[in-house]
């Protein structure tokens, strides 16, 4: 009797067993049997370039020939003379300002024996230079002026530079004595660029 019951009982076991043991595969199948794919991509990315530079011939580097002092008036000019063409090859605006060093005496070239003429000490200065001796841009040969220097050039575009020197008479004693001793006189022309547009364009407010 004994052994009959705890047959009986093992065979329940057995069944209960056998029954959790196909609910658990049922389980297990559903979560496996799902499609499952991994991939992989690349993402680049390429640099805007940044490329203002002097492009003319001369590369900035123009002398200028022979000035004199007016005749009849007070002051007298060299004429808008073409000194360079500043270009933007890159792929973003650039706001661009020009400049010219200040006349000193140490870029003026004086004849030999100018320093020991008596007048050297009246007329020879950085001041004296640079009240008689000045300089303006433009950006034609008709003297278009450029507003304080600067302009902004885009992408694919170019500016020239033209120069113009004046000579101021202060006095006739004083322009004889140049005539007279002084050969030269050289300044450094010089530009900065700044990036003013940037890539991607901003949304629009």
């Amino acid at each position: 009797m004994e052994k009959t019951e705890k047959k009986r009982i093992l065979s329940k076991v057995l069944i209960v067993l056998a029954a959790l043991t196909l609910l658990s595969c049922c389980f297990m199948g559903s979560t496996f049997a799902k499609y499952v794919t991994n991939g992989s991509g690349s993402a680049s990315m390429t640099i805007a370039d940044w490329d203002v530079a002097i492009v003319n011939e001369q590369q900035g580097n123009v002398t200028i020939t022979d000035l004199s002092p007016d005749v009849d008036g007070v002051s007298h000019s060299t004429g808008w003379i073409k000194v360079a063409v500043i270009s933007n090859s890159g792929d973003v605006s650039a706001d661009v300002t020009v400049s010219v060093s200040e006349l000193t005496v140490g870029s003026a070239v004086f004849e030999e024996g100018a320093d020991k003429d008596t007048r050297w000490n009246q007329y020879v200065s950085d001041p004296e230079l640079q009240k008689v001796f000045t300089v303006a841009f433009a950006s034609d040969a008709n003297g278009t002026a450029i507003t304080n220097n600067k302009f902004t050039l885009a992408p694919s575009g170019s500016k020239d530079i033209y120069m113009q020197v004046t000579w101021t008479t202060r006095s006739d004693a004083q322009d004889t004595f140049f005539g007279e001793y002084l050969d030269s006189l050289s300044w450094t022309i010089s530009y900065s660029a700044v990036q003013s547009s940037e890539l991607p364009a901003p949304p629009a407010p």
